[in-house]
Protein backbone atom coordinates (compact mmCIF):
# COMPACT_ATOMS: atom_id res chain seq x y z
CA UNK A 1 0.00 0.00 0.00
CA UNK A 2 1.32 3.29 -0.75
CA UNK A 3 1.55 6.17 1.95
CA UNK A 4 1.42 9.31 0.62
CA UNK A 5 1.30 12.95 2.67
CA UNK A 6 0.66 16.53 1.72
CA UNK A 7 3.53 18.46 1.51
CA UNK A 8 3.63 22.06 0.66
CA UNK A 9 6.41 23.48 -1.13
CA UNK A 10 7.94 26.54 -2.11
CA UNK A 11 9.32 27.01 -5.62
CA UNK A 12 11.83 29.82 -5.92
CA UNK A 13 12.18 30.98 -9.92
CA UNK A 14 13.78 34.09 -10.64
CA UNK A 15 11.23 36.14 -12.70
CA UNK A 16 12.46 38.79 -14.82
CA UNK A 17 11.81 42.67 -13.94
CA UNK A 18 14.24 44.83 -16.27
CA UNK A 19 17.19 45.64 -17.71
CA UNK A 20 19.08 48.46 -16.96
CA UNK A 21 22.71 49.84 -18.68
CA UNK A 22 25.78 48.43 -17.48
CA UNK A 23 27.19 51.80 -17.44
CA UNK A 24 24.83 54.92 -16.25
CA UNK A 25 22.05 52.42 -14.67
CA UNK A 26 18.91 53.65 -16.58
CA UNK A 27 16.59 51.50 -17.60
CA UNK A 28 16.66 49.92 -20.99
CA UNK A 29 13.55 49.37 -22.21
CA UNK A 30 11.80 52.48 -21.77
CA UNK A 31 13.54 53.31 -24.90
CA UNK A 32 11.27 50.92 -26.89
CA UNK A 33 7.68 51.59 -27.01
CA UNK A 34 5.94 51.09 -29.54
CA UNK A 35 6.79 50.36 -33.59
CA UNK A 36 10.13 52.21 -33.21
CA UNK A 37 13.19 50.98 -31.80
CA UNK A 38 16.66 52.33 -31.00
CA UNK A 39 18.92 49.24 -29.75
CA UNK A 40 22.85 48.90 -28.88
CA UNK A 41 24.13 45.15 -29.42
CA UNK A 42 27.35 44.29 -28.09
CA UNK A 43 28.76 41.21 -27.68
CA UNK A 44 32.10 39.11 -27.67
CA UNK A 45 31.73 35.31 -28.20
CA UNK A 46 34.77 33.06 -27.96
CA UNK A 47 35.02 29.06 -28.06
CA UNK A 48 35.22 25.65 -30.39
CA UNK A 49 33.11 24.35 -33.26
CA UNK A 50 33.10 21.41 -34.58
CA UNK A 51 30.72 19.67 -37.13
CA UNK A 52 27.23 20.15 -35.45
CA UNK A 53 28.88 21.77 -31.99
CA UNK A 54 29.72 24.41 -30.30
CA UNK A 55 31.13 25.26 -27.33
CA UNK A 56 31.41 28.54 -26.31
CA UNK A 57 31.99 31.59 -23.66
CA UNK A 58 30.34 35.17 -24.52
CA UNK A 59 30.33 38.91 -23.57
CA UNK A 60 27.20 40.98 -23.78
CA UNK A 61 26.93 43.96 -21.76
CA UNK A 62 23.77 45.99 -21.18
CA UNK A 63 24.28 49.59 -22.81
CA UNK A 64 21.89 51.89 -23.21
CA UNK A 65 21.91 54.07 -26.09
CA UNK A 66 23.04 57.44 -24.54
CA UNK A 67 25.87 55.75 -23.49
CA UNK A 68 26.64 54.27 -27.00
CA UNK A 69 26.21 57.63 -28.65
CA UNK A 70 28.12 59.53 -25.80
CA UNK A 71 31.00 57.35 -24.93
CA UNK A 72 31.35 54.41 -27.01
CA UNK A 73 30.93 55.59 -29.97
CA UNK A 74 33.55 58.61 -29.79
CA UNK A 75 36.13 56.47 -28.20
CA UNK A 76 35.87 54.22 -31.51
CA UNK A 77 36.03 57.24 -33.49
CA UNK A 78 39.48 58.41 -31.14
CA UNK A 79 40.88 54.53 -32.06
CA UNK A 80 40.21 55.46 -36.17
CA UNK A 81 37.06 53.20 -36.71
CA UNK A 82 34.88 54.72 -39.58
CA UNK A 83 31.18 54.84 -38.21
CA UNK A 84 28.63 54.42 -40.42
CA UNK A 85 25.22 52.76 -40.45
CA UNK A 86 23.85 51.12 -42.87
CA UNK A 87 20.29 51.18 -43.65
CA UNK A 88 18.79 47.51 -43.34
CA UNK A 89 15.15 45.69 -44.14
CA UNK A 90 14.08 42.68 -42.85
Amino acid sequence: MDHYEEVTETIIHKKFIKTTCDICGKDIQEENMGSHFNEVTICHEYGQRWQGCQTASKFEPDVCVKCFTEKILPYLKSLGINIEYVDSSY
